[in-house]
């Protein structure tokens, strides 16, 4: 289990109500990514989407008074006249499987076709566009850390509209969805001008995915229950996370005037992006800055235990690895954990056979009982499928604060079982304990174990 010590010391120390760490999701469908749950309060949010009922879902559900979300939809700078094409040339979609897919399928549910990313059949708001100058303006926001861009369609003029406000607010980071096909017209939404601007503006690619679809002349087997990905095809479209690179030798001399809590907050995001090495470097680089504001080697041993399950301290970390370099090259203990032995093998086989289990009976939306190994390599697994996991259920969390993949864990004793919800036991020896026990809350409840 992933005990996200770094995040956990850094919202402790530095972040509250008033210094929240700053995010927008423009394209917000499905509500806010599961890593900002660890903040808890300690994050000031804005999702904004077109689709009415989707916001409408999101504005009902969501708890925390530090999170809006507003129908509108964001749109190109007024005096942006590069290019009046929208989508970017070149787009095989007519060609892939997923197209022919879609054509053959039809629901008249919002939900399954927002799903589908079927957006012309959906109650979409049709107002005048907002631009992200002015979206800024208008929530009051004295700062951003973070923008997340996804709205399939004018994306990369979309990122275009920051240039100003990335010096102005000090943006941190970026987390944008980006197409591999394209004529090579610098005014298209593609990788490549995509990776320029943010290159240009002293960003540094930090984490990029890559979403094959295969075509419909000989097509594969797609990777969820819709028509989307497919397990093989062409590089169609990815998630390109990007950071403000304060650690380029050539370049640090323009963030000399980056406040502390900037710095720290840059460290804190490529934490909850995975990327551990970002956030030592920031520390060890900016050392005697930061030293005024936390306790710098602390931090530093809180991401060591993060990336080591609590193993390693960091400078014992570092002394291993300049000491025993042939344990970090494959087949050195150090990744060991990473191959994985039989036993571990027959439970992927399991999960695999589970997840087969649920896409044929057109579950995409589970909660997971049990959050120990098993629970997070469960979890880890539904995630590449797209699956919607809405709750983490553990006993040890009537008593304790645990959290799984950046998630909040919640106590069984307290919690409620709705009639449709689908709960996956993540125990094999005490699986029937645990079955049993959720079926005393709730008889309705459909269960589905590894067993």
């Amino acid at each position: 289990m992933s005990e996200n010590r770094f995040a956990k010391y850094v919202c402790s120390k530095l972040l509250n109500s008033t210094n929240a760490l700053c995010l927008i999701d423009i394209g917000c469908s499905h509500g806010l990514h599961p890593r900002w749950q660890i903040l808890g309060e300690d994050i000031q949010a804005l999702g904004v989407d077109i689709v009415k009922s989707e916001i409408q879902r999101l504005i009902r559900s969501e708890k925390r008074a530090s999170v809006k979300y507003l129908l509108a939809k964001i749109g190109r700078l007024y005096n942006d006249k590069e290019s009046i094409t929208v989508y970017t040339e070149n787009n095989p979609w007519e060609r892939l499987s997923v197209s022919a897919a879609s054509k053959l399928i039809f629901d008249s549910q919002d939900d399954d076709k927002l799903k589908s990313n079927r957006w012309s059949e959906l109650d979409i708001y049709n107002g005048k566009p907002l631009v992200i100058p002015d979206l800024i303006k208008e929530s009051h926001l004295d700062t951003i850390d973070t923008i997340k861009i996804d709205i399939d369609s004018d994306d990369y003029h979309t990122l275009l509209s920051t240039k100003d406000a990335i010096e102005e607010l000090k943006i941190l980071c970026f987390e944008l969805e980006v197409n591999f096909y394209g004529s090579g017209k610098d005014t298209e939404h593609s990788f490549y001008n995509t990776d320029k601007f943010m290159k240009i503006n002293n960003f540094i690619l930090s984490d990029l995915s890559v979403r094959k679809y295969s075509r419909a002349a000989l097509p594969s087997e797609f990777v969820v229950n819709i028509p989307a990905q497919t397990k093989k095809g062409c590089p169609y479209q990815g998630d390109a996370v990007y950071f403000l690179d304060v650690c380029n030798p050539t370049t640090m001399h323009l963030f000399s005037n980056l406040p502390e809590i900037k710095l720290i907050k840059l460290a804190l995001l490529a934490s909850l992006f995975d990327v551990h090495d970002y956030s030592a470097e920031i520390l060890l680089l900016y050392r005697e800055q930061l030293d005024n504001v936390i306790d710098t080697q602390f931090a530093l041993d809180q991401l060591a235990l993060d990336v080591t399950d609590g193993e390693y301290d960091y400078n014992s970390y570092i002394k291993s690895f300049e000491e025993n370099i042939q344990e970090f090259f494959p087949g050195g203990r150090f990744l060991q954990k990473a191959c994985p032995d039989n036993n571990s093998l027959i439970i992927l086989n399991k999960i695999k056979d589970l997840i087969i289990q649920l896409l044929r009976n057109n579950i995409d939306k589970v909660a997971i009982y049990g959050a120990g190994e098993l629970g997070n390599t469960l979890f880890l697994e539904l995630e590449k499928h797209s699956f919607i996991i809405d709750d983490i259920i553990d006993q040890k969390a009537d008593n304790l604060d645990l959290h799984l993949q950046g998630k909040s864990v919640k106590g069984i004793s307290d919690y409620t079982f709705s009639n449709d919800q689908v709960v996956l036991i993540a125990s094999e020896v005490y699986a029937q304990e645990m079955i049993t026990l959720v079926k005393n809350k709730n008889s309705q409840v459909k269960i589905f174990s590894l067993e």
